[in-house]
């Protein structure tokens, strides 16, 4: 991707705009028939998406990064009573992740929550209640076990409200202040006037976790599942 030239880049974005309107205009299409068909007077709507793009931020391209760009997407959550004026927009600041859309939509149907799951319910936060589960966490993870930037990159990263710490196998952690450094640019991993911000973090991700192990699991599971599933 360093071989890409400026006026390339400046052609990539132009693009990938283009997408994002297609998009919309997509959306916008689907919704219409929704109401059209009365179907949205009992349709909850969940617009997320899995990944950003780094686009040429930080001179990087495609995703799997824990930049801001590639980790950070949208989600918004729009039910029948927002929509009829019931119950007034919100905004949650505290971090969510995409592990929360599933108790989130179970929640909301009534159906039990099976036990075990990562995620939390996001329903108080559409119902304007204050949640304690959003607002004990201590943040929420993104990992990539794959050494795609070269040898020892595999991470792992958390993202508070106000910090992010990042973790790689064989490379120095990085974090940063996103609330003084929202671009990402001031490694404070190592200041110690944020240890105490941090220390947190850290054990957070690291404190029952082993890279060795996850990256043997995780190659375990690619291969059961293609012995199980073979491709036809």
């Amino acid at each position: 991707t360093e071989e890409i030239e400026p006026e390339e880049g400046k052609k990539a974005r132009a693009s990938y705009f283009a997408c994002v309107d297609f998009l919309d205009e997509m959306l916008g299409d689907f919704l219409a028939t929704l109401e059209h068909a009365g179907l949205l007077e009992t349709t909850v709507i969940v617009y997320v998406s899995d990944h950003g793009e780094m686009a040429g931020e930080h001179g990087l391209w495609w995703k799997n990064t824990w930049h801001e760009s590639s980790s950070r997407v949208p989600m918004i959550i729009s039910t029948p009573e927002h929509r009829s004026g019931k119950q007034p927009a919100g905004e949650v600041t505290q971090p969510t992740s995409l592990a929360d859309i599933f108790p989130t939509l179970c929640d909301i149907a009534q159906v039990p929550l099976p036990k075990g799951l990562d995620g939390i319910s996001l329903a108080p936060a559409l119902r304007g209640e204050t949640s304690a589960d959003i607002s004990n966490r201590v943040g929420v993870v993104t990992e990539n076990l794959t050494p795609r930037w070269g040898a020892g990159t595999e991470f792992r990263m958390v993202r508070s409200e106000r910090f992010k710490y990042i973790a790689f196998r064989k490379c120095d952690d990085l974090a940063f202040d996103l609330e003084s450094d929202p671009d990402e640019q001031i490694n404070i991993a190592a200041d110690p006037k944020f240890e105490n911000a941090l220390a947190p973090l850290r054990e957070y991700i690291l404190g029952d976790f082993s890279f060795d192990d996850a990256v043997r699991a995780k190659t375990e599971q690619t291969v059961d599942l293609k012995n199980r599933f073979p491709a036809r």
